[in-house]
């Protein structure tokens, strides 16, 4: 695990930027279908996507971004 955080950190900042923006897009999006799931009446389904969503943002994405915050463009 180490070295996969010491290559992250080792890229630009241009590939480090893609590599935030890729699970935000896609954690993003999934909010989007988390709210059509519950807009179609499956409640349930849908807040738990939702939730799901969020923590799956605050972990990995968070993450992320903390170990590519020094870099600068």
């Amino acid at each position: 695990m180490m070295g996969l955080k010491r290559t992250i950190k080792n890229l630009g900042p241009y590939p480090s930027l893609l590599l935030l923006a890729v699970p935000t897009a896609t954690v993003e999006s999934l909010k989007l279908v988390a709210l059509a799931v519950a807009g179609k009446g499956h409640w349930i389904t849908g807040t738990a996507m939702i939730v799901a969503c969020y923590l799956l943002s605050l972990c990995v994405v968070e993450r992320l971004f903390v170990i590519v915050k020094p870099k600068a463009i």
